[in-house]
């Protein structure tokens, strides 16, 4: 599911708009300025047994392509972790706009 960030005050939309975005499978949050105000998702599906073995399959596949590539680039576990926390560092930063992450 795609994730898109709306401000009302730059960028007014219908309901209409926005209803098609959550029907795209999109996640829409709608802000005024730096304040979320509200959520707009999609309905929640139940998985099948089918759909959640091809999810544990691509993550498989997945972890495999990552792993295959840390070792190609000769990053030890220490610097592979140190980056995965800076990452997660950031990220946190950029999605809820504070510092000071703790896991």
């Amino acid at each position: 599911m795609l994730t898109k960030t709306i401000d009302l005050k730059q960028t007014p939309l219908s309901i209409q708009e926005l209803l098609a975005l959550v029907k795209q499978d999109t996640l829409v949050v709608l802000k005024e300025g730096d304040q979320e105000v509200a959520r707009l998702s999609p309905p929640l599906v139940e998985a099948t047994h089918d759909d959640v073995e091809a999810r544990v399959r691509r993550f498989r596949e997945s972890a495999r392509r990552v792993g295959k590539a840390v070792e190609v680039a000769g990053l030890t576990e220490e610097e592979m972790m140190a980056t995965l926390e800076e990452t997660r560092q950031r990220l946190h930063e950029e999605r809820h706009g504070l510092s000071g992450y703790n896991r």
